[in-house]
């Protein structure tokens, strides 16, 4: 089994990170894609100060959302696919497990983005 992290390397090991600088829109991101592996038909429910849902684009690499600033709870919905992108760029569904929670906590500060990752356990070999 191998374990895949969807998420650049400004997240912390507390699950999101502020990165970007202060005066843009309050937002979070949720990274795609990392290395080999894309995170399709991603869909993600937002509590807090507003509650939103998101359905991920399978056109791009991550899921940007502008939110009001406050503590909110993002859930990866059910329903979600990691998926292996093969050398000449197709994709091909791989058996995984979310290894974390899939619900977690994340402030949103004004002037900042702030991102979340998940975790995943790739259960099917590479080829």
């Amino acid at each position: 089994m191998r374990r895949y992290l969807l998420a650049s390397l400004l997240a912390t090991a507390a699950g999101c990170a502020a990165i970007g600088a202060p005066g843009g829109e309050p937002s979070v991101i949720i990274p795609l894609e990392s290395g080999a592996y894309v995170l399709a038909r991603a869909a993600f429910h937002f509590t807090g100060p507003e509650e939103v849902s998101v359905t991920a684009d399978p056109t791009e690499a991550a899921v940007i959302v502008d939110l009001e600033p406050g503590v909110y709870h993002v859930e990866l919905e059910a329903g979600w696919q990691l998926e292996r992108v093969r050398d000449d760029g197709t994709r091909e569904p791989v058996e995984a497990v979310l290894a974390g929670p899939a619900v977690q906590e994340v402030p949103v500060v004004p002037g900042m983005a702030s991102e979340i990752r998940f975790e995943f356990l790739v259960t099917t070999p590479p080829p």
